[in-house]
């Protein structure tokens, strides 16, 4: 995320001590909404974060621009199955999961810590509540 470094330069320059941090986007966007900024001098906050030390992850919810690789269905072909979810499931199953995968993929996880913008902090709450 940081410069065009390669991995074990990343870890020597930029050392993952403080655990994950997982950015979940609001309604009606993708993780993309965190690389926003208003003045090209400033350093989003998710770069000083990796810069500071965390191991920083980024979710596309189900429906979004860059969620729709799905391994069968086909989400611009208005194939129903694919739309087939809700937001209780949305919530639920797919935070889940994306949380399950950086504890299985990070080497510094002993809690994640997690915001969530909008419909992202929703999802953030009903995951939490449902565990």
């Amino acid at each position: 995320m940081v410069g065009d470094h390669d991995e074990s330069t990343r870890r020597s320059k930029y050392p993952r001590t403080k655990g994950p941090i997982l950015f979940v986007h609001g309604f009606a966007t993708d993780s993309v909404t965190w690389f926003n900024k208003s003045d090209d001098a400033q350093v989003i906050a998710a770069a000083q974060l990796f810069q500071q030390g965390y191991d920083v992850w980024f979710a596309n919810m189900r429906g979004s621009e860059y969620s729709r690789e799905h391994y069968n269905l086909d989400a611009d072909e208005n194939d129903a199955t694919y739309w087939s979810f809700d937001t209780k499931k949305k919530n639920e199953q797919d935070m889940k999961a994306i949380i399950r995968r950086i504890k299985e993929v990070s080497t510094t996880c002993r809690k994640i810590t997690l915001v969530g913008h909008s419909v992202g902090g929703q999802a953030v709450t009903t995951a939490l509540a449902a565990t």
